[in-house]
């Protein structure tokens, strides 16, 4: 990848992160609408998941760009209960968006799979966003965390072997075994096309990035997974 497609990556994870850790605001959303942010996706573009996310994404946005100000107001608040429910939930959302509920035998909301994620954080000198507020091992901050890596691959040119291979270990061990089961819940209990195509966006990025490091998607309909072409 040139440098122009990994900062196109880290821009992307950097808005994945946010669609899926922060609550839909309508401050936010108004200002990814008036900039056609899911007009053209900055990497990706070649993923059929990623161009799918963007079109549902774009296709909320339009639907609702030019409501009187109370409707926009109550699609938001729509917004903020779906994502609640489906990311958050008051016990078990419909789609949990933790590492450790796919990883660890118990589907823990706090497991050995968290500490290990903040570990790998402290490593790079990373303090998620939120820190005791969620865990550590959300979708969100994991996105948030591997667009950080890509920034400073950018930045620290001479660092680059160790910054990729942190990003694939990272890959590997905390988002590809689950980011499969994660879309199919997601695909399932959304109710709106934001969310299916925050879903479908989050999902395509991975499996495009994941190409960067010989690891490919296997579309299995009992299971589909990732699997290391290097191996």
């Amino acid at each position: 990848m040139d440098p122009v497609q990994i900062q196109g990556a880290g821009l992307a994870f950097n808005l994945a992160s946010k669609l899926v850790f922060e609550e839909p605001a309508a401050e936010r959303i108004s200002a990814l609408t008036e900039q056609d942010v899911f007009e053209e996706v900055p990497f990706g573009e070649d993923d059929e998941a990623v161009l799918a996310g963007a079109a549902l994404l774009r296709a909320w946005c339009t639907a609702h760009a030019a409501d009187a100000p109370e409707d926009f107001a109550a699609a938001i608040n729509e917004l903020k209960g779906e994502w609640f429910n489906l990311l958050i939930g008051p016990s078990v959302p419909k789609a949990p968006s933790w590492a450790g509920y796919y990883l660890s035998l118990k589907s823990e909301l706090l497991s050995a799979v968290t500490l290990e994620a903040r570990r790998f954080y402290r490593a790079w000198g990373f303090m998620p966003d939120g820190i005791n507020k969620e865990p550590d091992d959300n979708l969100g901050v994991l996105l948030g965390f591997l667009a950080e890596l890509i920034y400073l691959e950018l930045t620290e040119p001479e660092r680059t072997e160790g910054i990729s291979a942190a990003q694939e270990d990272f890959l590997r061990r905390f988002i590809l075994p689950w980011i499969c089961a994660w879309r199919w819940s997601v695909a399932k209990y959304a109710q709106s096309d934001f969310f299916r195509g925050v879903g479908e966006l989050v999902f395509g990025l991975c499996r495009a990035y994941a190409k960067r490091f010989g690891i490919a998607y296997v579309e299995d309909e009992q299971n589909p997974h990732f699997i290391c072409e290097k191996e």
